[in-house]
């Protein structure tokens, strides 16, 4: 199906693309951020909502980074790079839509369902019942789970209760508290890659267990969530309240240069170009810090994985995502499902946390052959077309960081998730550029 009110999105943005002859000044505005995903989006919507002049500057031809969608010509349309899931937690994220006029671009569950798959078990799913507290209802449904018993009701209050160390590891803390190993492989693994990104032998404890408290706090928080269509629609409907609210977007700027004269932060870009301000923030992943300082080690980070299928007749899961334990695929999509999407055709994505993509034609097999076996079928038809995206920097790993050595002037607002932060997820991104806006806001009452 073809996304052509993104498309028209598209000619908008070319049009926000500027070139000046080299050296030529740019107007003066009150804040320039550096970089156009949702961290920068997130800041530079709040700081233009407090009456600030604010100018976005993306290297990209198009907004979004990570988070953006591309065109896939064979099949005419917007994907995103892999599917998102989000929780009715990500306060900041639903805040954001809410301000933008965007709530309707996500579909939320009226309570958690978690469905999930098992070679041996096939299909079941984790459904807390919304009539009693999700304190009692999820330990309960847990127990409830095949091959369960309520032994795991006395581990899931360690683990809300009990402090995770520091620098301990979710393998370390999950053995100190004594989960046990059903509740261990069908809930806390696959929730640990799909929230850090990351294995659990070397995934941080401390903000697994803070990812743990805070999903499942009530039910509104543990509901999970999809688009409706691709994120980089989303990311357009931001970009047009921003410049609703003034924000003028630069994209096609690289930012090669930083100095400070006169209280004034300028930038400048590959053609030259300078931006001043006496304030500018830094969205942009810590692996493009060395465009604004000096070189810097490149923080650990870790891929996903995303293997599109696309078939000519209808094919639909059970549900509009499964969770797969003991595949290689832990998280299968009906993207078509998910999006509405009115075609004879299919649309399904198989997701691999932590795991650069290898030979894609064994990928595509492997991943069709388990999603025959979800659908209960013999073997699904052949693909009409599949592509992998393998994204190898997806997310940044939490790891203790040193402050990065920006030059005066710039608010550091990149993505170095700490011990005891969230992971790198689209909430994290959000509320980073907002932290980002807000401390921008403070030294302007100084």
């Amino acid at each position: 199906m073809d996304r052509r009110p993104y498309v028209a999105a598209g000619k908008t943005r070319r049009q926000t693309r500027t070139t000046h002859p080299a050296g030529m000044t740019r107007r003066t505005e009150d804040a320039l951020i550096v970089g156009g995903g949702l961290a920068g989006l997130s800041c530079a919507i709040t700081l233009a909502e407090h009456g600030l002049r604010v100018r976005v500057i993306e290297a990209a031809p198009r907004l979004g980074g990570r988070a953006g969608s591309f065109f896939e010509p064979r099949m005419g349309q917007w994907i995103d790079q892999g599917p998102h899931l989000l929780i009715g937690a990500y306060r900041h994220t639903l805040d954001l839509l809410r301000r933008c006029n965007a709530e309707h671009l996500v579909h939320w569950q009226s309570s958690l369902q978690l469905p999930l798959w098992d070679p041996q078990r096939g299909r079941f799913a984790l459904h807390p019942s919304p009539r009693l507290p999700l304190a009692i209802a999820l330990p309960r449904a847990l127990a409830m789970l095949p091959g369960h018993s309520f032994a795991s009701v006395p581990a899931m209050l360690r683990l809300r209760f009990g402090q995770a160390g520091t620098h301990e590891t979710v393998v370390q803390w999950l053995q100190r508290v004594r989960a046990p190993h059903e509740l261990v492989r069908d809930f806390l693994e696959p929730l640990c890659l799909a929230a850090m990104n990351e294995h659990m032998d070397t995934a941080n404890a401390r903000s697994f267990q803070r990812v743990l408290v805070t999903a499942f706090a009530n039910h509104a928080h543990a509901r999970l969530g999809w688009f409706r269509q691709p994120l980089g629609l989303c990311i357009e409907t931001l970009a047009k309240h921003a410049r609703s609210l003034g924000v003028c977007i630069t994209t096609h700027t690289q930012i090669n240069g930083v100095s400070h004269r006169a209280g004034m932060t300028v930038l400048r870009s590959q053609r030259g170009e300078e931006f001043r301000a006496p304030h500018a923030v830094a969205t942009v992943p810590p692996w493009h810090q060395h465009r604004l300082s000096a070189p810097v080690a490149t923080p650990a980070s870790n891929p996903i994985t995303n293997i599109h299928l696309w078939f000519d007749e209808q094919l639909r899961l059970p549900y509009p995502f499964i969770g797969g334990l003991g595949t290689q695929g832990q998280w299968f999509f009906d993207v078509s499902a998910q999006t509405r999407q009115r075609s004879t055709g299919s649309h399904l994505c198989v997701v691999i946390s932590a795991f650069h993509a290898g030979n894609k034609r064994t990928l595509v097999d492997q991943a069709c052959s388990e999603l025959a076996r979800i659908m209960e079928r013999k073997k699904l038809p052949e693909p009409c077309h599949s592509r992998v995206v393998c994204v190898r920097r997806a997310t940044v790993l939490v790891r203790p960081h040193l402050p990065p050595n920006l030059p005066t002037g710039i608010v550091d607002s990149m993505e170095h998730p700490a011990p005891g932060q969230l992971p790198a997820t689209i909430e994290y991104a959000i509320e980073r550029g907002k932290q980002g806006a807000e401390r921008v806001l403070a030294r302007c009452q100084h």
